[in-house]
């Protein structure tokens, strides 16, 4: 009996999806930046809301440097030890656990190496990276690390407190940084961790109208229209781009019970975690945002009742939360499909 076939699309957090559309100038940029190593920008930080399509975009980042010779990648869980997962990265390369063994670095004590007759086991993993680090270092190889949903807590901050040591004696290590954008602040914010400072933070924008219209047409079979009026529902929303096409392919000849489908699993599965996310006041002017149709500040001003120094501050920050967008000039727009009647539903006026 024929398998089933299986669904090109995912709205499931962290698979990487048959179709997916790249974003080929910003990893071009972040990858070319490394590669040159001519300016010392060892860091980069790239931030968006959830569903913004960080992880897909941080692994797309990893599998292309890989395939440099000299590189070597590991996409270390924040939510772990992760000096003591880079490392076993490092040692899961047989190649490079005999460079280490030749070195006489004795890792026995973390299980990833045999003992070495007449060498101390080490037992400080940070120190045992400096050596490992320099070994590869010796032999022209640099290790780029990914930290994907990166936050203010303890393994972030000693990884990279660690990851600055190194680069300060040159060792050759890279960072790329993953994560909301509150998080990233916090992290910034911490006073010793200073190769973070001064580091402009990457959004991450709306996925391209074009490609997204290209993948619903050879997918589904439609015509340019249809496909790209699927395309700007989801307003290049990365998770909203997978979620419709999954309920397309799960509801092919009921186009309106896939976008209620898809509306219902961005509401449950991401808009209800954002909205705990933000503060009583932002979620108000959100809603002064939601009940202004025009989009004009003035107009959200006039309804909320807010000073320009009051509501700039507001406007800045869900701007770069990635909830909302301020490019034409005196107007803002949500980002996020639907999520203008979510906030709606969700704020009832006093």
């Amino acid at each position: 009996m024929a398998g089933k076939t299986k669904i090109p699309y995912t709205p499931d957090f962290g698979r990487v999806p048959d179709e997916m559309i790249p974003r080929p100038m910003l990893t071009a940029d972040i990858i070319n930046t490394f590669l040159n190593d001519t300016s010392g920008k060892r860091v980069r930080i790239v931030t968006g809301t959830r569903g913004s399509g960080k992880t897909v975009f941080a692994e797309s980042v990893c599998r292309q440097i890989q395939n440099e010779k000299s590189w070597i990648s590991a996409f270390l869980n924040p939510e772990r030890d992760m000096l003591r997962d880079l490392a076993a990265a490092l040692c899961g390369r047989k190649n490079l656990k005999e460079m280490f063994t030749a070195a006489k670095i004795n890792l026995s004590a973390f299980g990833l190496g045999p003992q070495i007759k007449g060498v101390q086991p080490e037992t400080d993993p940070e120190a045992a990276l400096a050596k490992m680090l320099g070994t590869l270092k010796r032999r022209r190889k640099k290790v780029l690390i990914t930290v994907d949903g990166a936050s203010n807590n303890s393994s972030t901050k000693l990884l990279i407190s660690a990851l600055q040591g190194f680069m300060q004696k040159d060792l050759p290590v890279y960072l790329l940084l993953t994560g909301l954008y509150d998080h990233v602040r916090s992290l910034q914010g911490q006073e010793t961790l200073t190769c973070l400072h001064h580091i402009p933070l990457i959004p991450l924008t709306p996925l391209n109208t074009g490609r997204m219209e290209e993948s619903y047409a050879r997918v589904f079979g439609l015509d340019s229209g249809t496909a790209l009026e699927m395309a700007r529902q989801t307003k290049g929303y990365a998770v909203a781009f997978q979620a419709l096409g999954y309920f397309t392919w799960k509801n092919r000849k009921e186009p309106e019970r896939a976008v209620a489908e898809t509306r219902q699993y961005l509401e449950e599965y991401v808009y209800e975690r954002i909205w705990s996310d933000l503060s009583a006041e932002d979620r108000r002017v959100l809603y002064g945002i939601a009940n202004t149709p025009d989009g004009s500040v003035a107009s959200i001003r006039e309804y909320l009742q807010e000073s320009s120094n009051r509501f700039t501050p507001y406007r800045t920050r869900l701007i770069r939360k990635g909830i909302i967008n301020g490019d034409s000039y005196g107007v803002v727009r949500f980002e996020l499909p639907l999520f203008d009647e979510f906030v709606l539903k969700n704020y009832p006026p006093e």
